[in-house]
């Protein structure tokens, strides 16, 4: 078995830089485009999960990749709490 990882670092915010900056528009058009950009890594032969961290702290963050079917790994990485989406 080949097991291939690559890696992609995608910084949203953190709830301080988000806070009065975000509405709720702009929040959902940051989920649909994320989300898009997950399905297409789902959709590349031989992908079939996708795995994130994210600084403890940053609540906002963890409620986007919620948002888009990522669930709790229960794993502490590197970075803070993974999370995954297959």
């Amino acid at each position: 078995m080949v097991i291939e990882t690559e890696r992609l670092k995608i910084r949203i915010a953190s709830d301080d830089e988000m806070r009065g900056i975000i509405d709720k528009q702009t929040d959902e058009e940051m989920i649909k485009a994320f989300s898009e950009m997950l399905q297409e890594c789902l959709d590349q032969p031989g992908v079939s999960r996708v795995d994130a961290e994210t600084d403890p702290d940053n609540k906002k963050s963890q409620r986007v990749l919620e948002k888009c079917g990522f669930v709790p790994s229960g794993i502490m990485g590197e970075e803070g709490p993974r999370f995954y989406k297959e």
